[in-house]
């Protein structure tokens, strides 16, 4: 009986770690590549929750003052997806830049970034 209930703990540890991630991102990276300065580049980031909760998202942080992120504020359903967009305006920048935009959630924490290459006219 002992042995039956170790192995049982120890397939519910195993488990836990092979377990599928309960919010899945469409993507967490976008890589706009050469750009032209001054153009607004729109990240589109998909969310699904794959939980047996309720999923919001509490608030977002940018790296920089050229991000702009617009997301779904209601609590989002077990099954259901949706999209967090943001906007990276390039006006004045050059150069290559990674931009991170920082998720925090009922879920934990999510870190996006954005990617642009940035050349004058």
């Amino acid at each position: 009986m002992k042995l039956k209930v170790l192995y049982s703990i120890i397939g519910l540890i195993l488990l836990s770690f092979t377990s599928k991630p309960e919010i899945v991102w469409s993507t967490m990276s976008t890589d706009f590549g050469i750009v032209t300065q001054g153009e607004k580049l729109n990240g589109n980031f998909k969310y699904y929750n794959h939980s047996n909760t309720g999923f919001v998202i509490e608030n977002i942080q940018v790296s920089c003052g050229c991000l702009v992120a617009e997301w779904n504020k209601d609590t989002l359903a077990p099954g259901d997806s949706a999209s967090l967009s943001v906007i990276f305006d390039t006006q004045g920048k050059t150069k290559l830049h990674t931009k991170t935009i920082a998720v925090y959630s009922s879920h934990g924490l999510y870190e996006l970034t954005l990617k642009a290459d940035i050349r004058k006219d």
